[in-house]
């Protein structure tokens, strides 16, 4: 039977969790290492409702996206949970920043829900992965793309006035970089979340913006994680939450 860090080193060999960026913690954050794995729930974010689902699962582990714990903890109150994961004996593995840039990862993922080919990471920005439409696109049409691909229930998007063949993206948090894809010829930059002054370069620089949502643009990579590791482990039976939700419950459509 498979440990829990077999399994870290399986993820290990898919997205090098030395490769992850200095602000973040990926890596085995909760639980023994030791512990024999029978069943594994794979999830965005660990809650206590992903935790509560692990446990009535009879799962021992949990791999989670984004970090259980990512700043330095100063108490641990009961309903957090990392305190939960402790008391019902769970152990967590979280994959971020290196699963973002990993060459199969979660913008590798994001690129091909949308049906992009000739996908690869930008040769000077490792953040930044690239990609191509099969057919030329209106600006409008290649965010209604996005939104039906990723079944967003409503994005944003700036209008660059060009058709559009070259993507580039950088799911989550990745408005930062709209003007490096600018610089490198995108005709169009997909990601989770832009700040005012980042739609604003994007409209200077005449580059189309889909702006599809944090939870949307990373959700993707689970599918691919499933079917990875239960190729590796055939013995183990992976699931993704069922219980795990958008904390962003939709938008109120009104006339102005």
């Amino acid at each position: 039977m498979a440990k829990a860090n077999d399994i870290y080193q399986a993820l290990d060999q898919l997205a090098p969790f030395e490769n992850a960026l200095s602000f973040d913690n990926a890596g085995f954050l909760a639980g023994s290492r030791d512990m024999e794995v029978e069943r594994v729930l794979l999830s965005l974010d660990i809650t206590g409702p992903v935790i509560q689902e692990a446990a009535e699962l009879g799962a021992q582990l949990l791999i989670s996206h984004h970090p259980v714990i990512f700043s330095p903890l100063r108490s641990l109150p009961a309903e957090s949970p990392a305190y939960q994961l402790a008391g019902e004996g769970l152990s967590a593995i979280c994959a971020h920043t290196n699963l973002d840039i990993a060459d199969h990862g979660v913008n590798f993922c994001l690129a091909e829900k949308i049906g992009l080919h000739d996908i690869g990471r930008s040769e000077t920005c490792p953040e930044l992965f690239e990609g191509k439409l099969e057919f030329p696109l209106r600006p409008e049409e290649f965010a209604g793309l996005c939104g039906k691909s990723l079944r967003v229930r409503g994005l944003r998007y700036i209008n660059g006035g060009n058709q559009i063949s070259k993507v580039m993206m950088c799911s989550g948090a990745g408005g930062e970089f709209i003007t490096q894809a600018a610089e490198e010829g995108a005709d169009a930059f997909l990601t989770g979340e832009m700040k005012h002054h980042e739609l604003l370069q994007a409209k200077a620089a005449g580059i189309t913006a889909v702006v599809a949502g944090h939870y949307e643009t990373e959700r993707v990579v689970l599918p691919f994680l499933r079917e990875y590791l239960s190729v590796k482990f055939p013995g183990i039976q992976f699931e993704i939450s069922q219980r795990e939700e958008n904390p962003v419950c939709g938008l109120v459509e009104y006339n102005c």
